[in-house]
């Protein structure tokens, strides 16, 4: 495995990150739960709420694949969903206003599932995180075949 670059290095000796073997099956699979949560996040039959949901699940899924495509996974403490989505962002590229939209839906989903009902989701909602899936999932795809050239 190639060594990791210093902001991961400095993560996992932090203990935001662990040491993670890399698979490409693992990885292969983040993506395709990915793909298979922005299809159903698309579908207008879905309630805004579930489509608002499935694409953050598959932007996280997506943060998974990059973390393990760098030898890494989240750590166990407080905050671990949010520095793994901090991390992928960093590594894709994210716009500040991208970055809002990513910790948005990180925050209304911990909102959701440790304190509160979720309240109504507006389209507006759903199209922006829809669409942040959308550009994130090419990107990802990129960086995993750029890094397995030449490698058996």
């Amino acid at each position: 495995m190639a060594t990791r670059s210093t902001e991961y290095e400095n993560l996992v000796a932090r203990g935001i990150l662990k040491a993670a073997a890399k698979s490409a099956d693992s990885i292969d699979q983040y993506v395709k739960t990915a793909s298979d949560l922005l299809a159903d996040a698309r579908r207008p039959s879905n309630s805004p709420h579930g489509r608002y949901l499935m694409a953050y699940e598959g932007l996280f899924s997506l943060a998974m694949a990059v973390l393990e495509y760098h030898g890494t996974r989240p750590g166990d403490g407080e905050g671990h969903r949010i520095s793994a989505l901090q991390r992928f962002a960093a590594d894709l590229g994210f716009t500040p206003g991208q970055v809002k939209t990513l910790t948005d839906a990180h925050n209304l989903r911990n909102a959701r599932t440790y304190r509160s009902p979720i309240p109504p989701i507006t389209g507006a909602q759903v199209k922006g995180v829809v669409s942040l899936l959308e550009a994130a999932l090419p990107k990802v795809n990129e960086m995993i075949a750029h890094g397995s050239k030449g490698k058996a």
